[in-house]
């Protein structure tokens, strides 16, 4: 299994964004519903966290921290979807690091 490591120094202290692979379909498509209804569902490989992210992961991408009570190695809150997904938002910058 392949992995990705991210790290940087923040209040201190080493913080690590991991991901690790997780393989396809490779080319034998996965059955998706019931019968007489299934049908073939290809999925390329793709990689997915390991941890949550945290605040101090969201201050590295974005440059601010939302959460209400800040803590580095805790999961990130305050946060809306469209800050997520929206063009230059959290997955944005990070798939382009």
């Amino acid at each position: 299994m392949s992995k990705l490591d991210y790290k940087w120094q923040a209040d201190g202290a080493e913080h690590i964004f991991r991901l690790v692979q997780v393989q396809g379909t490779n080319g034998k498509p996965f059955r998706f519903g019931r019968y007489p209804s299934r049908r073939p569902i290809h999925i390329r490989e793709f990689y997915i966290s390991t941890t949550p992210i945290t605040q101090a992961l969201w201050l590295q991408v974005m440059g601010t921290n939302p959460a209400r009570d800040s803590c580095m190695r805790c999961p990130v809150e305050n946060v809306s979807w469209k800050q997520i997904t929206d063009p230059g938002g959290f997955l944005d910058r990070i798939n382009a690091s």
